[in-house]
């Protein structure tokens, strides 16, 4: 049985700045991207995979492979809101067969969802301790394209031609300036 703390991903070690290449040998390849989501997610569910994704993908920590674990990771919040929504219904004790007050099974379910979040949550570094520990970097900026040249036509007969600048001889004489 392996000892200490699961290996985290490199793309968590490269947002905190303790990548290694050379602590990193045999990495296999990645293939960044989101994973599609499947038909039979509830709406809960699916809510969440469509608000996560962005996020993991923006940071580098999602790949087509990991739909498993993020099946799991949104099937444990859609269990989590729907404990939640019968608690708020029902309320955290309910009346046993002999009239007894029990606490409601939904307490143990959501407590459950919980733990599980918790822990698919320390797989894609969502966690408040591991997220303190990241320096995210923005996200790079896209390349820059070159104007299409009907664009630049539309903005000619708009706009019309573009001013030139000044050459040096007129802004001595607008603001006076010696040589």
């Amino acid at each position: 049985m392996r000892r200490g703390p699961p290996p985290l991903p490199s793309a968590v070690k490269k947002l905190r700045g303790t990548y290694r290449k050379d602590r990193a040998p045999g990495e296999p390849a990645t293939n960044p991207g989101a994973p599609d989501a499947p038909r039979w997610l509830n709406a809960d569910a699916r809510a969440e995979w469509r608000r996560i994704t962005p996020l993991l993908l923006a940071r580098g920590l999602l790949e087509v492979i990991d739909r498993s674990t993020l099946v799991g990771y949104v099937t444990c919040w859609s269990d989590l809101i729907d404990a939640e929504r019968r608690l708020a219904e029902e309320g955290s004790t309910v009346i046993g067969a002999r009239g007894q007050l029990y606490l409601n099974p939904q307490l143990k379910r959501a407590q459950k969802a919980r733990d599980q979040l918790l822990r698919y949550g320390l797989e894609f570094g969502l966690s408040p301790s591991s997220r303190q520990r990241v320096v995210a970097s923005p996200p790079p900026a896209p390349p820059l394209r070159p104007e299409p040249a009907e664009v630049a036509a539309r903005r000619r007969r708009v706009c019309g031609p573009p001013a030139a600048a000044p050459g040096r001889e007129e802004l001595r004489r607008e603001f006076g300036g010696g040589g």
